[in-house]
């Protein structure tokens, strides 16, 4: 494939898996029985078969696209698996960033089938996603940083590139930090609640204490991000 064919695809393949992301979620939801409110019910829900009996193959797609998107992304924009140098015989490997994106995106594949229980290993579709979601947010956080760095540095050299740099890194790693946070205070503080779910809203426990609305948060943001990457 030509380089211009190349970047023309690696530009189209993260927006077109943002729109099938977000359109699968939102067929799914419009299938869900009963209310489904995103600040106390996850993503999970959605991709249940149980839960969601009429539209869990809709949420079963999305995953699915999203996923194959940032995997074929990651390939175009690294040239390719990998790059041999006729001169060395050196293996020019792609930048840290897009291998973590690399394999958040085929953890991100493979936690939407883990939801279809294709493999009979206990909390196989939760840890596949946890190793998805730190991938995802590790890799873009390097993408955007070494995308931006020297843009930044010639727009505002000094203190304030350091500054505009971290802003953007916090950004996307406070919602994982406050996820994290707020099941270890569930854990300690509030054994009394089970997972998160409507009965928690009916309780008046806080949103912020609830991982539904982190977790969807963190995917808002993810997709902001990884649009800003790869545009």
């Amino acid at each position: 494939m030509s380089r211009g064919w190349r970047q023309g695809f690696s530009h189209v393949a993260i927006p077109a898996g943002s729109v099938a992301l977000w359109a699968g979620l939102l067929e799914a939801r419009r299938h869900f029985p009963g209310e489904f409110d995103w600040r106390y019910m996850t993503v999970s829900r959605l991709l249940s078969a149980r839960d969601n009996p009429m539209g869990y193959g809709w949420g079963i797609v999305a995953i699915e696209s999203c996923g194959a998107a940032i995997l074929l992304w990651t390939l175009l924009a690294s040239g390719g698996p990998s790059i041999s140098s006729a001169r060395d015989n050196a293996t020019i490997r792609p930048a840290p960033g897009l291998r973590m994106l690399r394999w958040g995106g085929i953890c991100t594949m493979a936690s939407g089938l883990a939801a279809l229980r294709v493999a009979r290993v206990p909390k196989l579709h939760e840890m596949l996603t946890l190793v998805a979601f730190v991938c995802l947010c590790v890799g873009v956080v390097r993408v955007v940083h070494d995308r931006t760095s020297r843009y930044v540095a010639r727009q505002a050299p000094g203190w304030r590139a350091r500054l505009v740099k971290g802003t953007a890194s916090g950004l996307l790693g406070a919602p994982v930090a406050l996820a994290g946070l707020a099941q270890a205070y569930i854990f300690y503080a509030r054994p009394d609640l089970h997972w998160v779910g409507l009965e928690w809203r009916a309780r008046g426990v806080p949103v912020y204490l609830s991982f539904a609305f982190w977790e969807w948060t963190t995917f808002a943001l993810l997709t902001v991000y990884l649009l800003a990457g790869a545009l």
